[in-house]
């Protein structure tokens, strides 16, 4: 799902196929992944108007509801209950998360 929505986010106004040959992975994973982040309102579609037959994939201009909520939700109550040093794990995502970016 993060491999996708990092694609969408870097290639907007995409398809399922372009998707598929630039991260390696099958072209029926990448429709599930699109099929499930068009049900988070994560994802709009729109004909290519090039060719009728293709859909583009963009993300959505604004975070749902449901994204919202999920970078919203506070992490230390997780990090707490699964480790004893929840400073050090922060510190690890964000710059995981700085790296990704």
């Amino acid at each position: 799902m993060l491999i996708v929505a990092a694609d969408l986010r870097d290639h907007p106004r995409t398809t399922v196929t372009e998707i598929a040959k630039r991260t390696g992975l099958a072209q029926s994973q990448v429709s599930n992944c699109v099929a499930r982040l068009r049900s988070a309102e994560a994802v709009t579609t729109e004909p290519d108007p090039r060719d009728g037959r293709r859909t583009l994939l963009s993300p959505a201009a604004e975070p749902s509801a449901r994204v919202k909520a999920v970078q919203e939700a506070p992490v230390g109550p997780a990090l707490a209950a699964a480790t004893s040093d929840p400073e050090t794990v922060l510190a690890l995502l964000e710059k995981l998360n700085r790296l990704v970016r």
